[in-house]
């Protein structure tokens, strides 16, 4: 991936330039819609529209007219953040850059877009157990990989998954931007309180506390519910046994002791109906176009 650098601030769009008018058509139906029929500025190939939230902005390539989602940081800061994309082979489950574009005060980083995430989809309903598994299984096979490359990624929950297609049978993490990069001989470097588990006082990052995220939500998934409280009870009365043992893995007391992201792809809970799922969502959960 080359990394575009442009001078000065991005150019501004005319209001009506024959050159984006396909293009701007096309953006202004089905899910992707932008208020604005003409993108408000470009930077190099892309054409940026109207924020999805502080920083991320929709965006398209002019040139392919492929729907994408910019990220636009501090240019003191994107190299910090790309070391993890860059460290990282590429995996189905984790989403890809695209493209980086450099200013002089701010870069632009360059994904694909999605179609909601998987903490919106849920809203508070367990999923039945099948379900559950073919869409959890997606996210220990991210985290897993990303541990086997000396990743940790940190403060994971159901709205860092996001839905690749329409359909919403496909999840990729959304973002690297959290993430460390464990240290040589699997040190875990330190982190700042909030994150990790405490040994001995202190809080440290460690592939163990990602998977206590992912206990966490698949106690979601299944119960709709977080760990605690009534959730412990309602865990025995509904869940088969493999899967009440896979959330307990996850979520032991001693991280130590906790089954790693590759050891929880191999619990019988989801190695053994591993078989292709295709229906993992029902109608209303369809994005419309």
């Amino acid at each position: 991936m080359d990394i575009q650098e442009v001078s000065g601030s991005p150019e501004s769009i005319r209001q009506s330039p024959d050159r984006y008018n396909s293009l701007s058509d096309s953006l202004s139906s089905g899910p992707f819609v932008s208020r604005h029929p003409v993108p408000s500025r470009n930077v190099g190939n892309y054409l940026l529209y109207d924020p999805l939230q502080e920083n991320v902005l929709r965006a398209a390539n002019a040139h392919s007219g492929e729907e994408l989602v910019c990220k636009v940081l501090p240019v003191s800061r994107y190299r910090e953040v790309l070391c993890s994309y860059y460290c990282l082979p590429p995996h189905p489950n984790i989403i890809e850059m695209r493209d980086v574009v450099v200013g002089d005060a701010h870069a632009y980083l360059f994904f694909p877009r999605s179609y909601g995430n998987l903490g919106v989809m849920l809203q508070a309903r367990r999923l039945p157990e099948d379900t559950a598994r073919y869409l959890f299984r997606q996210l220990v096979s991210a985290v897993a990989h990303c541990h086997n490359n000396g990743l940790v990624l940190r403060d994971l929950k159901l709205n860092k998954f996001v839905f690749k297609n329409k359909e919403r049978t496909l999840l990729m993490l959304e973002s690297l931007d959290d993430a460390v990069i464990m240290q040589e001989g699997n040190t875990s470097p330190y982190c700042s309180p909030g994150h990790g588990d405490v040994s001995g006082g202190l809080w440290v990052c460690a592939p163990a506390t990602d998977v206590w995220s992912l206990g966490v939500m698949l106690h979601a998934l299944l119960l709709g519910c977080y760990p605690v409280g009534a959730g412990l009870t309602q865990e025995r009365a509904v869940l088969t046994s493999q899967a009440r043992c896979l959330i307990r893995s996850a979520l032991h007391s001693n991280p130590n002791l906790r089954l790693s992201a590759s050891e929880l792809l191999t619990h019988p809970w989801l190695s053994t109906h591993a078989q292709a799922y295709t229906q993992a969502h029902t109608p209303d959960q369809t994005v419309p176009t």
